[in-house]
């Protein structure tokens, strides 16, 4: 664990993820970044950024323990504490402008007025309709940036701010897998006697098809 200030250079607060992550050196040239090893399986990062540490010990990590995993998975949910300017979006950056204003509770003003800002639950809302319909419908991550979609989204919504694709993959989906999996632990863990089946075609080597 590392034994780092508590505050990066310009007052803002290292994520809780280094709790978990032994710092190396730092990278040259780097613009803050640091070299990185997992305490729990050793896997190292030569050059370390928050979003990827998430990743690994939520989904990669096969020697962290069940108690950490939750606690992470929460982190990636709400995408807490994040000091990655990368994972920084557009749309984060215009709702911090507005959070104060937005607190308070405008959607029925705002579904008669065109151009009032989106409300910060009216966008989340967005966000998470967004990265599903996505995902659900097999559609090519790169349609979010087609000037057609954009135009789309426009006309519906004109002043939600659109993800860009690095944004919808790298944020918003990890995001939604993050809140399906901690419904999913919480389900398993409060039932008993669970039995998982798989129903499925597959094809003999004659040809022939049939129940597996």
């Amino acid at each position: 664990m590392s034994s780092n200030s508590s505050k990066k250079i310009g007052g803002q607060p290292i994520s809780k993820i280094w709790e978990w992550i032994i710092k190396g050196d730092p990278v040259p040239n780097s613009k803050g970044y640091y070299s990185a090893t997992c305490s729990f399986c050793e896997f190292h990062w030569t050059t370390a950024k928050v979003a990827k540490l998430k990743r690994h010990l939520a989904y990669d990590c096969n020697k962290i323990d069940s108690e950490t995993k939750i606690n992470v998975l929460m982190m990636l949910t709400s995408n807490e504490d994040s000091e990655d300017d990368s994972t920084t979006t557009s749309t984060t950056k215009s709702s911090k402008k507005r959070k104060s204003s937005d607190t308070r509770s405008q959607t029925c003003i705002d579904d008669h007025y065109e151009n009032f800002p989106t409300p910060l639950v009216k966008e989340d809302q967005i966000n998470k309709a967004l990265a599903k319909m996505f995902v659900c419908c097999n559609l090519p991550f790169s349609l979010i940036e087609h000037p057609f979609f954009i135009e789309f989204i426009k006309i519906l919504r004109t002043t939600y701010n659109l993800p860009s694709r690095w944004v919808l993959t790298e944020t918003l989906i990890i995001q939604e897998v993050s809140r399906i999996t901690l419904k999913v632990n919480r389900i398993i863990e409060e039932e008993n006697n669970l039995t998982i089946a798989f129903d499925g075609w597959t094809r003999a080597p004659n040809g022939s098809g049939r129940v597996g």
